[in-house]
């Protein structure tokens, strides 16, 4: 189990490198590096985090859309909480995140997702193929 845990944040942390560099690397704005290398590191944790929260999907009788609503329920508190943590959003405010973050979120969570269920089906249907043939 923890061997798969494991896997599962290795493969957020893959994941949140690439978002997170792209993401950091489009601010327009003036931050010195010490400030950049923390805001990358915060967001590396929540990769990792989010990599975690995968082990929604080994959930014995549980069906893949309900983990799926579940891990979108994980990642977006995941969010929520590191972007109070990383200064962009306070508490206080908190409606402040459905407005400029969670539509980021949902673009994001919308292409990983459709990433990853695309690459299992075509994987499927290679095996289905070869047990085919």
């Amino acid at each position: 189990m923890m061997r798969k845990i494991r896997g599962y944040i290795m493969r957020g942390l893959a994941i949140g490198w690439v978002c997170t560099t792209i993401c950091l690397l489009t601010v327009k704005s003036e931050i010195g590096a010490h400030t950049m290398a923390v805001q990358f590191a915060i967001w590396l944790f929540a990769s990792a985090t989010y990599g975690a929260a995968n082990i929604v999907y080994d959930i014995n009788g549980i069906t893949t859309v309900k983990a799926t609503i579940l891990h979108f329920l994980i990642s977006l508190a995941i969010t929520f909480i590191t972007t109070v943590v990383a200064g962009y959003v306070e508490i206080g405010k908190w409606y402040m995140f459905f407005k400029n973050i969670f539509p980021l979120f949902i673009i994001i969570y919308a292409v990983i997702t459709a990433a990853v269920f695309i690459t299992i089906r075509t994987d499927v249907r290679k095996i289905n193929k070869k047990l085919g043939k």
